[in-house]
């Protein structure tokens, strides 16, 4: 074989593909004795165990291999990982729910936001369970954040109410709708205060006026007639602002 097709031939099978068995890309070529080379998977299956499934073993095919049978125990490797079936799901899972058609299962992933899991002829059960483990616990959280979601929506509505009740707050004691809270049930009752203290000046106002009408209306002195005058402006004045009396 030319030297220009025996490189190119290495380089083309330097790359290994993934195990058939578990699936992982995660190898390499052991030597195992001074002629011969054999790959084996690494890929963790769980947190206790790897896979360690082992391809053909390659036998040296020229002298000058850095490792004898490298390049062969590649090829072969590649070559059984392209033989390896894989047959279409023959069902598909969303959640935990499995359904027949891939139309029925698209539907569903759609309303329910979960991944689509395709199931066929496997031959490790223990992936299987794993999937089915690993989609229940899924759809688990999902739910569970789903149930999140609508408690923030219940607690965010009782927020705007209890914001609109605040703003209209104010006439809730006119109308006996309901208890007012503490800021606003201070700020009526300031202005409660306020409209006393202001009835409590006008009567003292009203009575010092109407004790200088008395006097400027008992003058009577042509001269004086100026301030009767006055006596009469002011007698007009306090019968006006009695009528619409002011209630605390």
């Amino acid at each position: 074989m030319p030297t220009e097709n025996r490189s190119s031939n290495t380089e083309m099978a330097a790359k290994l593909s993934p195990c058939p068995f578990c699936g992982q890309q995660d190898a390499f070529v052991e030597q195992l004795d001074s002629d011969a080379s054999v790959v084996i998977c690494q890929g963790r299956i769980d947190e206790h165990s790897a896979c360690l499934a082992r391809g053909p073993v390659g036998v040296q095919q020229h002298e000058c291999e850095d490792q004898p049978g490298h390049d062969q125990a590649v090829k072969e490797w590649n070559k059984r990982a392209a033989a390896a079936p894989h047959p279409d799901p023959i069902a598909w899972m969303v959640g935990t729910a499995i359904w027949w058609t891939k139309e029925e299962a698209e539907r569903d992933a759609a309303a329910t936001e979960l991944p689509i899991v395709g199931l066929g002829p496997m031959t490790d059960t223990g992936e299987v369970e794993r999937l089915v483990a690993a989609n229940t616990e899924y759809a688990r959280r999902h739910l569970e954040q789903q149930g999140e979601a609508e408690q923030l929506r219940i607690e965010m509505a009782q927020c705007a109410t209890m914001a609109a009740m605040v703003y209209a707050r104010e006439w809730a004691e006119h109308v006996g709708s309901g208890p007012i809270s503490s800021k606003v049930e201070a700020a009526i009752t300031q202005l409660h205060n306020d409209i006393h203290e202001a009835n409590e000046k006008l009567v003292e106002r009203d009575a010092l006026l109407r004790e200088i009408a008395d006097h400027c209306n008992g003058c009577v002195m042509p001269t004086e007639q100026l301030l009767r005058d006055w006596g009469s402006s002011i007698d007009a004045a306090l019968s006006a602002s009695a009528e619409p009396q002011v209630k605390s």
